[in-house]
């Protein structure tokens, strides 16, 4: 089964993932520094995304489609001398599997990175901190223009809400493609 929404929902939480780095995720990280002004060191909001995280809950294709139950492991740790979160997710269903790696930092209020997921590559990450967690705003270019979606992590004491909503491209109807409730 493919989930060809998945990936741009995925790729922030977000938000937002990894622990294993390459030379991919190094040109990535670089790419976030730069994008930075005055990187905040070791963030209080997104020190408390550190950590493994484990979680069930649901995806969905589209607007029209069923939702399917997933189970998500997230890993976070600092990196760029606790200038940037770096984020590993990945998630499985009963027949698939997707994953997501990101950078996020802050500087000054707004928090900034890139996602890059195992179905629709990178997407930028623009946010800013909420009452109880982040809120971020993910813009993914494809050649048909930029494609939107915006994804929320609520954070309460050691639990973690993700959700991620998007526009269906057909309908115009914004639907939940993702809300995993994990805890540590």
């Amino acid at each position: 089964m493919r989930f060809s929404n998945i990936p741009a929902a995925i790729s922030i939480v977000a938000i937002l993932l990894a622990c294993i780095s390459s030379p991919v995720d190094a040109a990535s990280e670089e790419s976030v520094l730069r994008q930075l002004k005055n990187p905040v060191v070791s963030d209080a909001t997104l020190g408390k995304l550190m950590g493994k995280w484990t979680g069930i809950g649901a995806v969905r294709q589209s607007v029209s489609s069923d939702e399917e139950p997933v189970k998500c492991r997230l890993k976070s740790s600092w990196t760029s001398n606790n200038k940037l979160l770096r984020m590993f997710l990945t998630c499985r269903g009963i027949d698939y599997t997707f994953s997501a790696t990101s950078f996020i930092g802050r500087s000054g209020e707004t928090y900034r990175g890139i996602i890059k997921s195992s179905f629709k590559g990178q997407a930028n990450v623009t946010g800013k901190r909420t009452q109880n967690g982040l809120t971020f705003t993910l813009l993914r270019s494809t050649m048909l223009g930029p494609v939107k979606s915006n994804l929320s992590l609520i954070i309460q004491n050691k639990k973690l809400i993700n959700t991620l909503q998007r526009t269906d491209p057909d309908t115009g109807k914004e639907y939940t493609a993702l809300e995993v409730t994990m805890k540590k």
